[in-house]
């Protein structure tokens, strides 16, 4: 018996690691699932804002157009939100970005109001991904292929998407003004470096998945090259 203890104490430490492993990557896929449905969100947002910002130059069909589609994938994202949230622990994030729709759907606020309430639900999404990456346990992945990956869309992925929307709304002000101020060329450029900076790291991943795995890079060596 004695010497049966020692392969028992084995059997018993290898099934709790295969255990955990399991529990880590089952966490890992809840997070992946819970941040598509933020970034689904997080890219109607970004277009109501557009329509938003554009309220003058273009009609409010297009506008609340933007506005239903949001809410058809917020209330989507608010539905796993219930079931995963307190899981992945950002329910108090969740709920800091509902408030931020709330303000966001307020007819009481002046167009530049209107406009800074969208940026905020905008900023609150991208929080919100933050969270989910954190508390998924994706961002400590042990494995390097599905880290660099994890990184390349989830860590860079929301700010090329950020700051690409600010560029969008630079662009229509100077079409609108029919000229480019110093003030708002130092701006495009501003965002410009951002988004080229978060590019480039971007890309570097991508390229750590490839040497790590090349295998596994070429599933997704077209949408990687997009």
């Amino acid at each position: 018996i004695a010497f049966l203890l020692p392969i028992f104490w084995m059997f018993a430490s290898y099934y709790l690691e295969v255990s955990r492993n399991l529990e880590f990557v089952h966490q890992e896929r809840l997070g992946v699932q819970y941040a598509k449905s933020v970034y689904t969100a997080l890219d109607h947002a970004a277009t109501w804002r557009y329509q938003v910002r554009s309220s003058t130059t273009s009609s409010n069909s297009a506008t609340n157009e933007a506005k239903s589609q949001f809410d058809v994938t917020f209330k989507d994202l608010e539905s796993l939100n219930n079931k995963l949230g307190s899981t992945l622990a950002n329910s108090t994030q969740f709920e800091q970005t509902r408030q931020s729709l709330i303000l966001a759907q307020s007819d009481k606020l002046s167009a530049e109001e209107t406009y800074k309430a969208h940026t905020a639900l905008f900023q609150n999404l991208i929080t919100l991904i933050d969270k989910t990456t954190d508390g998924s346990g994706l961002a400590l992945d042990p494995d390097l292929q599905s880290y660099y990956l994890m990184s390349a869309i989830l860590m860079r992925g929301p700010e090329i998407i950020q700051n690409t929307s600010h560029l969008r709304g630079l662009g229509r002000n100077a079409l609108n003004a029919k000229q480019l101020s110093p003030q708002l060329a130092a701006e495009i450029q501003q965002h410009l470096s951002v988004m080229e900076h978060e590019l480039s790291l971007a890309l570097r991943d991508f390229e750590k998945v490839k040497q790590v795995a090349p295998n596994y890079f070429s599933k997704i060596e077209t949408n990687a090259t997009e």
